[in-house]
């Protein structure tokens, strides 16, 4: 078992030392057992994590190989001609993440998806000035959904972060409205005594 984890730990090392520029990694997790005699590999699980061009991460995800596998004879041509037999894994989707960035490289935005595009959550990062992450918020868009709520885009276009503010003639602030992925996910309300305080 500590050989295994070894295994995968220098797998792992080694996948992340290639990401460079874009790109494909996969991670594949064997179970290895003993069979008759023999020490056969299986496997179980796979991580595929792609990149952009500037090597971020753009989505990650974990598939599961424990369907059936499926097996046929196909006649190979050249010089290893024959009959072999093709093994063929099926694999299901668990879980898939889906990462955006802003153009400073920070991370401003994660979806998790289930099998058969289940949304699951979504979060979203706030930086200031200096790339700090001051904020973070998730919540499951499924729940969030309020047409009531939901603010009218002047254009067209995807906004991930907002502000909005209500105020009185004055121009006293009555209420703020945080806008992630145009849901108003977080709505303050300022009541003022007759000190304006």
């Amino acid at each position: 078992m500590l050989s295994l984890l070894k295994h995968l730990i220098w797998i792992w090392m080694l996948s992340c030392s290639l990401v460079s520029g874009g790109g494909t990694t996969t991670i594949k997790v064997f179970h290895v057992f003993e069979s008759f005699g023999t020490e056969t590999q299986e496997i179980k699980n796979s991580i595929v994590m792609n990149y952009d061009t500037e090597g971020f991460l753009t989505d990650s995800t974990i598939y599961s190989h424990s369907l059936p596998l499926s097996e046929k004879y196909i006649y190979v041509l050249g010089p290893h001609e024959g009959l072999k037999l093709q093994r063929n894994y099926d694999r299901e989707m668990v879980l898939s993440y889906h990462f955006e960035h802003n153009k400073f490289g920070n991370r401003v935005s994660t979806t998790l998806f289930g099998t058969g595009d289940t949304l699951y959550w979504k979060e979203f990062q706030k930086y200031d000035d200096r790339g700090n992450c001051i904020k973070r918020i998730r919540y499951n868009p499924i729940e969030a959904v309020n047409p009531e709520m939901m603010p009218i885009k002047d254009e067209p276009g995807k906004m991930i972060w907002g502000e909005s503010y209500n105020y009185d003639s004055t121009g006293t602030v009555l209420e703020h409205k945080e806008l992630y992925n145009n849901y108003v996910l977080v709505i303050t309300t300022y009541d003022l005594d007759s000190l304006n305080i």
